[in-house]
């Protein structure tokens, strides 16, 4: 049995990413968690820290959400989490439009992706040289004991 649970995330200033999805019963048996953070391209390497996950829980990610304000013709190379239990976890994003010598991307995408306690997932862009603009990422999912 499932419940139908809207989770959203606000990145980059006025974007709103949200989902619609189903979360088992038992699933809910955990403590809601849900963390943003943005990050400026200032370079090849973007990072940016979700929360700490707690010593005493296990990080359970069901959904990453993410938008990103880029220079025309420069979108990322890569968009991943990192400091996960398998190390990192990658997603892709959709072109949406350009405007004003920007491109605008999103991502939403179901997963599952476990984060031990005690660690700091980090989203990751990886942009190609001369990078100009700024990228803004969530997770959602629950902490269950371990």
């Amino acid at each position: 049995m499932s419940q139908n649970v809207k989770k959203c995330a606000i990145v980059v200033g006025v974007l709103a990413v949200c989902t619609l999805m189903a979360v088992p019963l038992s699933a809910q048996a955990g403590v809601p968690y849900s963390s943003a953070c943005n990050v400026e391209l200032t370079q090849q390497l973007n990072t940016c820290n979700f929360a700490s996950v707690p010593r005493n829980k296990r990080l359970v990610i069901q959904e990453f959400d993410a938008s990103g304000v880029v220079l025309t013709g420069m979108r990322p190379l890569s968009l991943f989490i990192n400091n996960t239990a398998s190390g990192s976890a990658s997603f892709t994003y959709t072109y949406l439009s350009s405007d004003g010598g920007f491109d605008y991307l999103a991502t939403n995408q179901p997963t599952t992706v476990y984060v031990d306690g005690g660690s700091t997932p980090t989203c990751n862009v990886l942009v190609p040289s001369n990078p100009s603009g700024q990228y803004g990422c969530g997770i959602n999912g629950i902490l269950v004991n371990p």
